[in-house]
């Protein structure tokens, strides 16, 4: 095969599945072409460093790589009619009846959680595990004068009113 015969094979394979995943993903044809050509510059440069494949098996994978990974934010959102109504007429979580439902309690440990002082941060450490926040602000209302068990049927109460009011 010569350069332009390779060229117009590389070209056609590039429209062929833009236009495929355009009609597939409901997307503007042009907003796609534009990608597969920086998909197709940045293919190029890779294929070039280890040639483990045909430079067209190469782009094709990243093509079909790039297309299926988009952001779902540029997708169009499917929503039948029947479900459109089930989702618009859905209740919201009232924060405020979940507070009328639980003592003063658990009303201080909710505060304290969605506003946690700088100890109980420090001690729950740089991770953002639950687990760790939830020993922090255990050892925080320990130090408070809180014993276990009124720390526990707080929690308890928290978790029994929140599964009542989100179910």
């Amino acid at each position: 095969m010569t350069i332009t015969q390779t060229y117009y094979t590389v070209e056609k394979l590039i429209h062929r599945t833009t236009y495929y995943y355009s009609k597939k993903l409901k997307v503007n044809y042009e907003d796609l072409f534009c990608l597969a050509q920086e998909v197709f510059m940045k293919a190029q440069k890779a294929w070039k460093q280890n040639r483990t494949a045909n430079f067209k098996t190469y782009l094709n994978n990243a093509l079909r790589r790039t297309f299926s990974r988009l952001p779902r934010a540029i997708r169009p959102l499917h929503c039948p009619d029947h479900d459109f109504n089930t989702i618009t007429t859905r209740e919201r979580f009232d924060f405020n009846s979940l507070l009328e439902n639980v003592s003063q309690d658990a009303k201080e440990m909710m505060k304290l959680a969605i506003n946690p002082p700088l100890e109980v941060q420090w001690l729950s450490g740089r991770q953002h595990n639950p687990n760790q926040v939830r020993n922090a602000l255990k050892q925080f209302l320990r130090n408070l004068g809180w014993s276990n068990r009124r720390i526990f049927q707080s929690f308890t109460e928290i978790q029994n009113a929140l599964y009542d009011t989100i179910l």
